[in-house]
């Protein structure tokens, strides 16, 4: 009889035990969930925060695709060895326009940007070696303007973007200036 009490008191203190390890667990389950939860909020509110910052002070721009595209030829063919290849066909007279007016972005004082893209030494180098083996009805104006990029020389970049927005029947967003040093690193801080 002893023994079957002693049975019965060790049944009991392994079941308050196996209970309170189970709250102990739904407890630990719970807070990882709500550190997920919040975590999961800071990061989504640290991005609206970034978009609400980026549109305040640069008039609308967001980093476009067209960039992450120009990166995959820059890094499948840095050299333009293979210009035939079918991945340069992706990039018409149109996008290159695009890219390149959205490059200036970057660059421009405008009352409305639609879209960024990065502006970077293998980028302008690779849109060079696409204009230079195409036959684009305004292939001598993008590689002008491409030349002095690749030299470094953005004095007139607030009128390459206002060549390259008429391409494209810009009527708002015309550039007014050039940013300076500052306002161009604050740009891209924001924006990309």
């Amino acid at each position: 009889m002893n023994q079957e009490l002693k049975a019965e008191a060790n049944i009991k203190k392994a079941n308050n035990n196996r209970k309170k390890n189970e709250k102990k667990l739904t407890k630990q389950i719970f807070m990882i969930l709500v550190l997920a939860v919040l975590a999961g909020l800071l990061y989504g509110g640290h991005k609206l925060y970034k978009i609400k910052m980026a549109n305040q002070y640069t008039n609308g721009a967001m980093e476009s695709a067209e960039g992450k595209k120009l990166d995959y030829l820059v890094e499948e063919d840095p050299n333009g060895t293979n210009t035939d290849d079918i991945m340069y066909a992706d990039f018409n007279e149109d996008e290159v326009i695009t890219t390149m007016h959205k490059m200036t972005h970057q660059k421009v004082v405008s009352s409305k940007k639609w879209g960024a893209v990065e502006m970077t030494s293998a980028r302008v180098n690779q849109l060079y070696i696409i204009v230079e083996n195409s036959d684009f009805e305004n292939k001598e104006g993008l590689l002008y303007i491409l030349q002095k990029w690749q030299d470094k020389d953005f004095s007139l970049v607030d009128d390459n973007h206002n060549f390259l927005w008429k391409l494209h029947g810009g009527n708002i967003g015309e550039a007014t200036g050039v940013f300076t040093e500052e306002e161009e690193k604050e740009f891209v801080k924001r924006v990309f």
